[in-house]
């Protein structure tokens, strides 16, 4: 499945306009796949999104198109004033990295996991 950046939910416009979105008519497209865990996949009734951005987004602007997404994660996983992410969700970056922020820019070539500290099996 895949996320148009720029397009607002029907009536709500909770995803703004990412960063850089007007160049992706010229190919600064970054295809991500995002893996929800948990609370996460359970709200979303899925396991995996795929997310197209524009080169040169945040994981700020992967939280905002999964609100958009899914709204049941607002609230409970994403904090619907700020895009932050609550407590004690993260970004798995590869299987090998925490993201350091939300801030930080996103370079597409590893898949995300969505999850909590909490999680475990």
């Amino acid at each position: 499945m895949s996320v148009h950046v720029g397009q607002p939910s029907a009536g709500r416009g909770l995803a703004p306009a990412l960063p850089g979105a007007e160049g992706c008519r010229s190919g600064g497209i970054v295809r991500v796949t995002v893996e929800l865990l948990g609370l996460a996949r359970r709200l979303a009734g899925q396991s995996e999104v795929q997310l197209q951005i524009p080169e040169g987004a945040t994981f700020r602007d992967i939280v905002a198109l999964l609100a958009d997404r899914f709204p049941s994660l607002l609230g409970q996983v994403i904090v619907p004033e700020t895009y932050d992410l609550i407590s004690p969700y993260f970004f798995n970056i590869g299987g090998r990295l925490a993201a350091s922020g939300l801030d930080a820019t996103v370079d597409g070539h590893d898949p995300l996991v969505l999850m909590s500290l909490e999680a475990g099996g």
